[in-house]
């Protein structure tokens, strides 16, 4: 069989075009988030160095194809790095990734200008790669936000570590038995180094797909789970996290109410409602502890969850609570608004071992504190 490397460098080229354009398309589902349009951009930067490398002796001089080629691949991968450390959330940090791109570009021209000589030619490309495709491998064994399961993220990561293990084998053996003096002379040594980069980009290719996908998923789950407005919990996500803490712990439930909320939205509007609902939002979340939960449950209702609290504890922090509001009015476009809370109280085990016994018995409490005169805390039966 002949091996025609030049149709493989043809067919590395339309690989990298449309996982380019496969990227750019997962970058537009992601536009407050600009790390996948560097990835295509930066994938893009790859096919072209590889087609100018590719028309070497089709018009293309040695000289622009090896410098400027080479160049262009290792600027590209870099850029497809720092684009990924944006896409999950982590610094940039060009510095490591500008090194290899500079002693690559000053090698190519030396062997190529000054010191003719294909062999240290390969293998300062191949050193490159080895620094590149590490730290792009790093990135990918880190754990990744919104994550659901790892295998995507690892089977970029292998293939990777397998690309450095070729590119390794590579280096190695043109320093030590030397390049063959034709890039797409039938051997295959040539040969594996374009399959190579076939594989390791339809494998980043699925598995940036997968990864995307998950992390929309967990989104979407955020999102079904969240009150709007406020960005709390709401009824349902809430619900969720409370029927998975019970029934194997003590615990309080806080039901609380907004007094006289449908009177701040007739007198000062329901954008200023809205607004008293935000902030009320941020004066619950700003006393949470780590392990409670908290949620709008509808209207001006909230509920606070609070795992392995006592009765006296989750009593006075409801007194906190009600007391920050009474001394301290919400103030919305310069107003002042006088905003006052009642609370009902429940407590696992004792009120109930389940979410609706604690949510009946703590509604019982909370209509008896506001039959009782509204702004208080009622805790118990009596």
């Amino acid at each position: 069989m002949v091996l025609d490397v030049r149709t493989l460098a043809i067919l590395s080229v339309a690989i990298y075009v449309l996982v380019a354009i496969a990227m750019a398309f997962l970058s537009y589902g992601n536009r407050d988030n600009p790390g996948l349009r560097d990835v295509a951009i930066g994938t893009m930067a790859i096919a072209c160095g590889l087609l100018l490398v590719g028309m070497r002796g089709l018009g293309v001089p040695v000289a622009v194809s090896v410098v400027i080629g080479n160049g262009m691949m290792a600027l590209g991968l870099a850029q497809v790095v720092a684009g990924l450390r944006h896409y999950f959330g982590r610094p940039r940090r060009w510095a490591g990734l500008l090194v290899p791109v500079v002693l690559l570009a000053a090698t190519q021209a030396w062997f190529v200008l000054v010191d003719d000589d294909i062999t240290w030619r390969t293998f300062a490309f191949s050193a490159a790669h080895v620094w590149l495709s590490l730290v792009f491998a790093a990135e990918f064994l880190r754990p990744a936000p919104d994550e659901v399961w790892p295998g995507p993220r690892l089977m970029v990561a292998a293939s990777q570590l397998c690309h450095v293990g070729v590119s390794l084998w590579r280096g190695v053996t043109a320093a030590t038995q030397g390049a063959p003096a034709d890039l797409f002379s039938p051997v295959w040594f040539n040969a594996i180094v374009y399959i190579d980069g076939i594989l390791i980009y339809m494998a980043f290719a699925i598995g940036m797909i997968l990864v995307d996908g998950q992390r929309l998923q967990s989104r979407l789950a955020r999102l079904a789970a969240s009150d709007p407005l406020t960005g709390l919990a709401n009824r349902r996500g809430f619900i969720d996290r409370v029927a998975a803490a019970l029934p194997a712990r003590s615990a309080i439930l806080l039901l609380i109410d907004l007094d006289h909320f449908k009177a701040i939205n007739d007198r000062f509007g329901h954008v200023a409602g809205d607004a008293v609902l935000v902030e009320a939002g941020h004066r619950f979340a700003a006393l949470l502890r780590p392990e409670d939960s908290i949620a709008r449950l509808g209207g001006e209702e909230f509920a606070w969850f609070m795992p392995d609290t006592t009765v006296e504890a989750g009593f006075a922090l409801a007194e906190r609570l009600r007391a920050g509001f009474a001394d301290r009015p919400i103030v919305v476009d310069g107003r002042e608004i006088d905003l006052r809370i009642s609370i009902g109280v429940a407590a696992a085990p004792g009120d109930g071992l389940s979410w609706p016994d604690l949510y009946r018995v703590a509604d019982e409490r909370l209509y008896r504190a506001k039959r009782e005169g509204r702004d208080r805390v009622v805790a118990s039966a009596d």
